[in-house]
């Protein structure tokens, strides 16, 4: 039982040792420093000394890795990650090897002390050294997935429908409607479903429309005021007649094939401005 205890306090000595937030030579550089978050290796600075912390602003549920190393010859460094009280969050040695990183997922919004020490010991000395710290940029979060989204045509109106698998900080939808695709007016709104990861079905229904190519597009709005518009959808209410001839912007006739902003005319007189 003696022989156990001896050990056990070893190790637990040990552990607090690892933790390690002696400064002699303070804070350097003296500002504290804000990563970029673009997923590359950041220096702050290559004169650091063993004993010495730098302050680094971090935001919450952001990842974080951190390095320092001998300027001189990249050998071994100990690293330890502390909140601004010093209580110690991760720590561990690190090298010039851009594999062997300590990292961390910010719990908090705030600063943080970088410290750097020769070993697991808290030794200090003034060797240059290096710290380095890599901010991962969050996975891009689409604030809705569209899985269908369809414009059809049941006789006396139009049905605008689309469905979401999920949402996030989804406020509304508009619809808009335009005869040329380029003159717009809204012809519907539906509350979004906020953040959910379910499926969601959607109807704005179009009636008393003029017998053209109608245009229909859809828009997104965030409770944050962001907006997505998605693709333009078209739908063919001319009357049942006789397509004569296709025109350019110049009046002159061209195939029917033809793309970009054309006039199409038919047999009863009907001038239909279109672009394919």
């Amino acid at each position: 039982m003696k022989t156990l205890f001896l050990v056990i306090g070893l190790l637990f000595s040990l552990n607090v040792l690892a933790q390690c937030s002696n400064a002699p030579y303070g804070q350097y550089p003296v500002d504290a420093y804000t990563p970029l978050m673009d997923d590359s290796w950041e220096i702050i600075t290559s004169f650091a000394f063993s004993g010495e912390y730098t302050v680094i602003n971090v935001i919450e549920n952001e990842h974080y890795q951190f390095l320092t190393f001998r300027f001189a010859n990249g050998s071994n460094r100990y690293l330890t990650i502390t909140d601004e009280f010093d209580t110690p969050i991760v720590w561990g040695p690190s090298s010039n090897a851009y594999a062997d990183t300590i990292g961390w997922t910010a719990t908090f919004t705030g600063t943080i002390k970088f410290f750097t020490h020769t070993n697991a010991g808290c030794g200090t000395n003034t060797q240059q050294c290096v710290r380095a710290v890599r901010g991962i940029a969050p996975p891009l979060v689409l604030p809705v997935e569209i899985v269908s989204y369809t414009a059809t045509n049941f006789n006396t109106y139009n049905s605008i429908e689309w469905v979401t698998a999920s949402e996030t900080n989804c406020d509304y939808f508009e619809v808009e409607q335009s005869a040329d695709g380029e003159i717009w007016q809204k012809i519907g709104f539906i509350d979004g479903s906020g953040t959910t990861s379910d499926m969601t079905e959607y109807e704005v229904v179009h009636r008393n429309f003029d017998p053209v190519i109608n245009y229909y597009r859809l828009t997104q709005y965030d409770y944050d005021g962001n907006s997505e518009i998605f693709s333009v959808l078209s739908v063919n209410n001319i009357k049942d007649i006789k397509h004569v001839k296709t025109l350019n912007q110049l009046g002159q006739e061209i195939s029917e094939n033809t793309k970009g902003l054309v006039f199409e005319i038919y047999d009863d007189g009907t001038i239909v401005k279109k672009y394919k």
